[in-house]
């Protein structure tokens, strides 16, 4: 049966139906208030940082990022905690802006969970790639071809039509980078920790 595979438990449902729900309340409140925006950060509205990735620039681009959210939950939910997936997402979604503001001076506004999504899935690969499972490689190989084709050609076209804005792949970079440097250190971490006294 289909449930049987799926990761149902609490912790591994938990951290997806967070940004989900997040995501969903962001749209209400609406882009003005909430997205990245170089100005806006610079007069002191510091949450937009966080904020930005949360908004979405349509409902099309809304329901893209919940299918990414969706589709990572079913490829790699097993591995979830909710503290560890938030916790990523967290260092993601602030690496991704801290690089947009300080590396990449060109980009004035930001919307969307893309860069937040590349790092929960370079994460997940992580613990793929630690746990010796073969589909980490396809996965890392995946990611890095997609990073690739982005630095090279650029955004398709036909995701620029649905987002009605063009993308910014840098910051899918940023994020697989930030994912992949949180899943790293929570390894290592873990491999420190004393082994628990039963």
């Amino acid at each position: 049966m289909l449930k049987e595979h799926l990761a149902l438990k609490p912790g591994q449902i938990a951290g997806p139906l967070v940004i989900a729900g997040l995501a969903i309340a962001a749209q209400f409140i609406g882009l003005a208030d909430l997205t990245f925006d170089r100005l806006a950060i610079q007069s002191d509205e510091y949450w937009r940082l966080l904020s930005g990735h949360l908004v979405h620039t349509n409902d099309s681009h809304l329901a893209m990022s919940l299918a990414g959210v969706l589709a990572l939950w079913l490829l790699q939910g097993d591995d979830y905690n909710a503290r560890d997936y938030l916790t990523a997402a967290m260092t993601s979604a602030v690496g991704v802006s801290a690089c947009l503001y300080y590396l990449d001076s060109s980009v004035s506004w930001y919307a969307g969970l893309s860069g937040l999504l590349h790092g929960l899935f370079a994460w997940g690969v992580t613990a793929d790639l630690h746990a010796r499972r073969h589909i980490g490689l396809v996965l890392v190989v995946g990611l890095l071809a997609k990073l690739l084709l982005e630095q090279t050609f650029g955004a398709a076209p036909a995701s620029e039509r649905l987002l009605g804005y063009p993308a910014v792949i840098d910051a899918n970079l940023y994020g697989a980078a930030f994912g992949s440097l949180t899943g790293a250190i929570m390894l290592y971490l873990r491999r420190e920790m004393p082994p628990e006294q039963g």
